[in-house]
C-alpha cells in the first residue's frame, strides 16, 4: 500500500477472510481506493490446477490494475530502464 502512495503501482491479492481488513487498512493509511483483489479462502487446502487457474484468472486483471495505476513518472522510468525478460528459476 505504501508502494502505491510513492507512485509505484501497487495491489494486494487476500482471500476473502481479509477483504474487509484489507480495505480498512488502505482507508485508515490514506489510500482508500487502493486495488485490493479477492481469491477464495482457504487457499491452502487447493491443489495445483486451482492455483494456475485462479492465477491465469488473476493476471491480466492485475496487470491492468498495476499499469492503470502507475505514475506517469514511473512508467517514463520503466520505459526507459526495462531489460529482457528473464526467466525465473
Amino acid at each position: 500500500m505504501l508502494c502505491s502512495e510513492l507512485g509505484v503501482p501497487a495491489a494486494a491479492v487476500v482471500t476473502t477472510p481479509f477483504e474487509s481488513l484489507a480495505k480498512l487498512t488502505a482507508a485508515a493509511i490514506g489510500v482508500p481506493d487502493f486495488d485490493v483483489m479477492v481469491i477464495p479462502h482457504p487457499i491452502w487446502t487447493r491443489d495445483a490446477a486451482w492455483m494456475d487457474a485462479t492465477a491465469e484468472k488473476l493476471a491480466a486483471p492485475l496487470i491492468a490494475k498495476l499499469f492503470a495505476s502507475a505514475s506517469p513518472q514511473h512508467q517514463e522510468n520503466t520505459a526507459s530502464n526495462s531489460e529482457a525478460p528473464r526467466e525465473v528459476s
